[in-house]
This record gives C-alpha cells, sequence and structure tokens, in this order.
C-alpha cells in the first residue's frame, strides 16, 4: 500500500471516510501517530493496524485514488502460462504478480500503484505495455506462494460459495475404462467441486474429510473438534468422477478400484500449505474416501502451546532432559500423541544432539532431525526400521508408535543402554501402558527399569470466546462432581454464534494425567502390578488425572464439564 506525499495521505483518508471505512478522528489520530514516528510508516499500515480498517478497504482506497482498477488477487486469476514472464526475485521484491496477457498488453495486480518506476521496468522487460490492478500484499504473496511449489502441487482457493451444483451425467455405467474416468474427473464442476471442499474443510479447521456413498445419495462430511458434521450432499452421479479425481491428485492407479489404496499430495490453501492423506476403502456401495488434513505448522508447536499446567509442563521437561530412559505418550487414535512428540522433539533439537525418528508418515519436517519413514505398504515394519536407526549411533529416538513385541523390546532395550526414547501406546490411561509393554512381552522388571514417565492425554474442545456464558449443571454432574470431591462456581459454557457454527466451541486443548514411578511403584511393575494397583500407588503419591486436569481447565473458563467427562475413562471417586 502506497500513500507517500502528503496530499496523497489526505486523499486517501478522505477517500476512506467517503467509503464509510473510518471516521475523520480516526483519520486525525493515525496522521498524528505518523507525525510521532517521524513519518516512518505509511498511513495505511497505521490504520490497518490500529484496527481503523481493513487491508482491502485500504487497497480499494488506493485504487480509486489513483484511477487504477481493484482486484481481489487469488491464484485461480492467474495465467500459469504468463507467470513466469518475470524473474521470481522480481515480483518478491516489488510485491506484484502478472496476471494476463490480452495481445499486447500484460495486466499486473501491485499492492502500491503510486510507483511508476516499477511500471517501466517490467515494461522494459517484457517489451509489453503494462495494465496496473491495486491488491492487497496479503493476496499478492499467497498467489506467489501458490505457484512456488513444483509438480503435483495444487493451488487451491476459495473458489465457489455455492453448496450445490448442477447435477452431471458423467457415469454411465460401473464398467468404464480408465479414459472414461480420467475424462470424467477432469470436468471443471468435478475439480472445482473437490477443491471448494479441501479449501473449505481447511476453512473450517476440520481434521478430516470423509465423502461417504450410500445406494441412493453422496454424503460429504467433516470433523471438526474432534465431532464429524455433514457438509454436503452432491448429486450421487458424481461419486466415481470425485473418487478419480482425488486419485489423479494423489498419484494413485485409476484402474484399481477393487483394493484399499493409500496416498497423499499437498496443496496451498490460502497461504499456508497443507498435506492430505488420502485412504480409498471399496464399500458394498462402492469406494468411501477418508482425507486426513495435516497442517504442517500444526505440528511445530512448542511446549506452552499444548495446554500443560505449570506443574506438568515443569515435571515433563525434566523427562525430557534426563540422559536415558523410556518415555511414552498414551491415549486414544486422534488424541494429539505425535503433536506431543514433535513439540518434545523441538525442545530437544541442538547441533550437539543426534536425534532419529522411526514414523509410520512423516507429518512435518524438523530442520535438524534425522526422520525415517516406514513405508508398510512396501512389506517395511517398524522394527526393522528401528533396528536399523539404532546403528546411527542416537542420543534421543523418537518411534511414532509401540505395537508389536519385536519394537516394544528395542524401544526398552535402547532406553537401558544410554539412549532416550520417545514413543506412543493406545492405552485409556497412563499407568495401563505399562501394561501393555508386558503384554508385549517384555520382562516387567526391564519395564521397571527403562521407563521414567507416561503422559496421558486426551483433546477437548475449547469454549469459543465469542459467546461465553454462565449457566447452571444438572442434578447428575454435580452429583458426579461431589462424588469426586469437587464444586464447581459459576461454570462457563458456549452459547452458540456464527463464530462457532452455534456449537458453542472452537479449537481444542489437551488434558494431561503424568504417571513419574518412583521406587515403590517400581517395586510392584516388577512384581506385575496390575494397572488398577498401579494406578492406586500414583494417585496416593499426588499425580492428577485425567479428569482433574479437565477439572481446573473448567474453572479457568477453558472448556466444559461435559466435553471433560465425555473423553475421559471413568473419574476416581474420592
Amino acid at each position: 500500500m502506497s500513500d507517500t506525499g502528503t496530499e496523497n495521505k489526505v486523499q486517501l483518508g478522505e477517500l476512506l471516510v467517503a467509503q464509510g471505512a473510518i471516521t475523520p478522528d480516526q483519520v486525525r489520530e493515525a496522521l498524528e501517530e505518523q507525525r510521532r514516528t517521524g513519518h516512518n510508516r505509511l498511513l495505511g499500515e497505521i490504520l490497518v493496524d490500529r484496527g481503523s480498517c481493513a487491508p482491502a478497504e485500504i487497497a480499494s482506497a488506493l485504487a480509486q485514488s489513483y484511477q487504477v482498477p481493484f482486484a481481489e488477487v487469488s491464484p485461480r486469476l492467474c495465467d500459469p502460462d504468463i507467470f513466469e514472464i518475470l524473474p521470481r526475485e522480481f515480483l518478491e521484491q516489488h510485491v506484484l504478480v502478472p496476471l494476463f496477457k490480452v495481445h499486447d498488453t500484460l495486466t499486473v495486480a501491485v499492492n502500491e500503484p503510486a510507483n511508476l518506476f516499477v511500471v517501466d521496468q517490467i515494461e522494459q522487460i517484457t517489451g509489453y505495455k503494462v495494465q496496473v490492478v491495486c491488491s492487497t500484499q496479503s493476496d499478492i504473496t499467497a498467489t506467489l506462494q501458490a505457484y512456488s511449489f513444483k509438480e503435483k502441487v495444487f493451488a487451491v482457493d476459495d473458489l465457489i460459495e455455492q453448496e450445490e451444483l448442477d447435477p452431471l451425467e458423467l457415469i454411465r455405467s460401473e464398467d468404464q475404462d480408465v479414459h472414461h474416468l480420467s475424462e470424467a474427473a477432469g470436468q471443471s464442476s468435478i475439480v472445482q467441486l473437490v477443491n471448494y471442499l479441501l479449501a473449505d474443510a481447511v476453512k473450517n479447521n476440520a481434521s478430516d474429510i470423509h465423502i461417504e456413498p450410500d445406494e441412493n445419495f453422496l454424503r460429504v462430511r467433516y470433523r471438526v473438534d474432534g465431532t464429524l458434521v455433514e457438509k454436503s450432499r452432491p448429486p450421487h452421479k458424481m461419486h466415481s468422477a470425485i473418487v478419480s479425481r482425488i486419485r489423479i491428485m494423489a498419484d494413485l492407479d485409476l484402474g484399481q478400484r477393487s483394493t484399499p489404496q493409500d496416498g497423499k499430495f499437498r496443496v496451498m490453501v490460502g497461504t499456508k500449505p497443507t498435506e492430505f492423506r488420502v485412504s480409498i476403502m471399496p464399500g458394498n456401495c462402492g469406494e468411501k474416501v477418508a482425507l486426513r488434513i495435516v497442517d504442517p505448522q500444526s505440528l511445530l508447536l512448542n511446549l506452552e502451546a499444548l495446554g500443560f499446567t505449570i506443574d506438568h509442563l515443569v515435571q515433563f521437561r525434566e523427562l525430557l532432559h534426563a540422559p536415558q530412559g523410556l518415555v511414552l505418550v498414551s491415549g486414544p487414535a486422534g488424541s494429539g500423541k505425535n503433536t506431543t512428540l514433535h513439540a518434545a522433539l523441538g525442545e530437544l533439537n541442538s547441533e550437539q544432539i543426534n536425534i532419529c525418528t522411526v514414523e509410520d508418515t512423516i507429518g512435518c519436517n524438523l530442520v535438524g532431525v534425522n526422520q525415517f519413514e516406514v513405508n508398510t505398504l512396501m512389506g517395511g515394519q517398524i522394527a526393522a526400521t528401528l533396528r536399523n536407526v539404532l546403528r546411527q549411533d542416537p542420543d534421543v529416538v523418537m518411534v511414532s508408535e509401540i505395537r508389536d513385541e519385536e519394537t516394544a523390546a528395542l524401544a526398552v532395550h535402547a532406553a537401558l543402554t544410554g539412549d532416550l526414547v520417545l514413543s506412543t501406546v493406545h492405552t485409556p490411561d497412563a499407568p495401563s501402558a505399562v501394561g501393555r509393554l508386558v503384554d508385549l512381552g517384555v520382562q516387567s522388571y526391564f519395564v521397571s527399569d527403562a521407563l521414567i514417565g507416561i503422559l496421558a492425554q486426551r483433546l477437548v474442545r475449547k469454549i469459543c470466546s465469542n459467546c461465553k456464558e454462565t449457566y447452571h449443571l444438572s442434578a447428575g454432574l454435580r452429583k458426579t462432581l461431589s462424588q469426586m470431591g469437587q464444586r464447581l462456581e459459576s461454570p462457563i459454557r458456549g452459547a452458540g454464534c456464527r463464530q462457532c457454527r452455534s456449537t458453542g466451541y472452537a479449537g481444542r486443548i489437551a488434558i494431561h494425567e503424568l504417571f513419574l514411578p518412583d521406587e515403590r511403584i517400581r517395586e510392584k511393575i516388577s512384581e506385575r502390578a496390575g494397572s488398577g494397583e498401579l494406578r492406586k500407588l500414583a494417585l496416593a503419591r499426588d499425580m492428577q488425572s485425567l479428569v482433574l486436569d479437565g477439572i481446573e481447565k473448567v474453572r479457568a473458563g477453558l472448556v466444559t464439564i461435559e466435553d471433560v467427562l465425555r473423553v475421559t475413562p471413568t473419574p476416581d471417586v474420592a
């Protein structure tokens, strides 16, 4: 955005006032701030930073001021054949993007329409006349990033807002050949629909997309904050073409429709790259598609962002900085275990430590960490990969999951012989993870010696901050809390609003249970004590249960007691 010169600044302010975007007082306050800072900041930047108006309103006013068109630029407006007409360094330096060429006129989106010098440079480089349109810096940057990836990465934008598309007669029979499937999948309406579903799911912070055929209808559901919600019902006859389109994006075999297939692809949604992991499985009514949405940035959280209480954070950090031993994170699928492990690796990552991972699927690239993916489709096994990794002289080893006897034995052995080993198990609470290792064939005294801590966790929906209200608990809930020796005064919930799609919830936070074996508990582990007995000992030694950690977050106004009880095991009665 450009507003160089006092005359232009006044004109920009007057235009924004005339458009009803801001008030005259807001213009005066922004100009005063600009004078105080020695005119080092543009008026438009100050207005945006102060929250007086949006970047698009500034760009629209600038466009009107300099008598050029205003455009909401996106990747779909950009002609890929013309994109490389200017050097990428030039585009990034001057924050501009070429859109298309008509005859000898090149249309270029800029965020500073006053910069005539850049226009002259473009004409000299390309030999074309230049038509300027004004757009926001964020829209231009997002479009540049959409074209920064190599092949097999698709640019996705908010392509359509409509919920229904005209029915298409794409599939005539189940005996079509691959050519017909590929042709149907390439239809613009199919491409548009699939792109819309991908972008809309990311916009709604969904973790999964389910495309589910029935005999007479096709259903699309999103999993948002752990709960499935139906989004739309596209025409049933689009089903095969939609599945084929997803196969094309994931580089899967179009002709294979009788056996399950797995794959993945990456897209740009807005300004961020997002990975979609594809699972296609034949059913009695046709192929069901499940798409897991993986935002690499979401896996790069630090420990402070994971919802730990101060006590749990201090104790968990002590485990991570132990010289050796086995640390487990337990919980059901979808409870954020891998996110916690990646945050832990970020905590440990340094030039002095050799960190190696063994992962089913590498969710995000960690700079400075040696990551190894297990290709189970090609016959690979976690245990075999782990055995090779242990020959790489690691200091820290992360194993995505312990689920078989050999992996369990290798992990425990590594923890006993000098490595810090981090991994996950599927158990309902922290003490139960001990029994899981023993059930997998590890001798109980080895578990006792190797294990230094188990973190159990669940993800609980956060109360929408936009529609919080106090309410009265039901008699049943008050009785349940009383049996635990707990009371809640003035609990909070979300009333439901447009921002949270009338659910009362927005986002999720983790609740934790940290099991730290002392000498008495280690003796009991060696004696093969059951998880119930281990749990009683741990609670007697001040282990805070999942439900009590959740109640702390209820009192803080972050979550509801109903949601805490929904995701936790049977509460411990006082």
